[in-house]
């Protein structure tokens, strides 16, 4: 009888099926997309991936194995399963935009003569394919330029950002739910939820007026770090996104340098000048899912609990 019971025990750790959680692992059909907000006026203004299925589990062939035989081949089996979890558990995904002009117009005053500045903040959509529903988002970010100090932009020629908008419906990366093969992970806290670290990275190219060049040189990096989002729709949840509205990116950026050029005036005659500012960014998204919870699982608790089941065999 109590070999029956710890047979059947295996028997589910090993072909038995769980669903992938709802809100995570939301891969397929991945696409970022970056978007600059602008504004002309604004100085002026200031003053997919699919789940192990039982069917496939059960190609393993475990027939003609004794039943302390089959609670080897289990852990193993358990072993492997994991560490194909563990490589799930960090995703990263990345948004850019290039070539693009910082201001609405040349300047004759300086390299960082802030009239025109029509850079007024950044928005990022994450899209993947859903199976039930076609194209989802998993995430929506709007960040705008820091108002609060304007004089830091005109008098220092440095902006900082905020979060106006952050919703994270979906994360890429798995998250430490209960798994059918780690019956103890049950007891996991906060399996709902997932960190993010994000890095905005801006570069800028540029002319001096003794005509030395500046190519894709970092002008500002920010960051923005977040625990514990929460991915279980509720109510909590809305007021976890909504206390994110104005919280500060950490670090600054330079205004964009403008390259020393020239222009034609209505006389036809060349004046010097400094340009519109190219610029590029890079956003770089990181999420975690606990890896390091569940490497922790795997070592303190696989081998225990099947040797366990061996030696209540073994007294039979």
């Amino acid at each position: 009888m109590k070999n029956t019971f710890y047979l059947f025990f295996v028997a589910i750790m090993l072909f038995g099926s769980c669903a992938s959680y709802e809100y995570a692992n939301k891969r397929k059909g991945e696409r970022v997309v970056a978007s600059v907000k602008k504004n002309p006026d604004f100085v002026h203004d200031l003053a997919y991936e699919q789940q192990y299925s039982s069917e496939e589990l059960a190609d393993a062939g475990t027939r003609g194995f004794s039943v302390l035989q089959f609670i080897d081949l289990a852990k193993d089996g358990v072993k492997m399963l994991i560490e194909m979890d563990r490589k799930k558990y960090t995703q990263e995904y990345v948004a850019s935009q290039g070539d693009m002009y910082f201001y609405d117009n040349i300047s004759t005053i300086g390299v960082v003569d802030p009239t025109g500045m029509q850079f007024e903040g950044i928005r990022v959509l994450r899209l993947f394919k859903d199976k039930k529903t076609g194209i989802d988002t998993a995430l929506y970010m709007v960040l705008k330029v820091d108002t609060e100090n304007p004089n830091e932009i005109i008098n220092n020629s440095v902006f900082r950002l905020v979060v106006d908008t952050f919703q994270l419906n979906f994360a890429k990366a798995k998250v430490p739910g209960f798994r059918w093969y780690m019956p103890w992970s049950i007891f996991v806290k906060n399996r709902e939820t997932v960190n993010l670290d994000m890095t905005i990275t801006f570069t800028s190219s540029w002319m001096e007026a003794n005509g030395m060049n500046h190519r894709n040189e970092e002008i500002g990096v920010f960051s923005l770090s977040l625990r514990n989002i929460p991915l279980r729709k509720s109510e909590d949840t809305k007021a976890y996104f909504a206390s994110l509205h104005g919280r500060k990116l950490g670090g600054f950026s330079y205004l964009v340098p403008r390259s020393y050029g020239y222009y034609q005036d209505q006389d036809n005659q060349f004046r010097q000048c400094y340009g519109q500012g190219n610029y590029n960014f890079v956003i770089s998204f990181k999420e975690a899912g606990k890896e390091k919870f569940v490497q922790k699982l795997l070592f303190d608790n696989t081998d225990a609990l099947f040797d366990g089941l061996k030696k209540e065999l073994d007294k039979d």
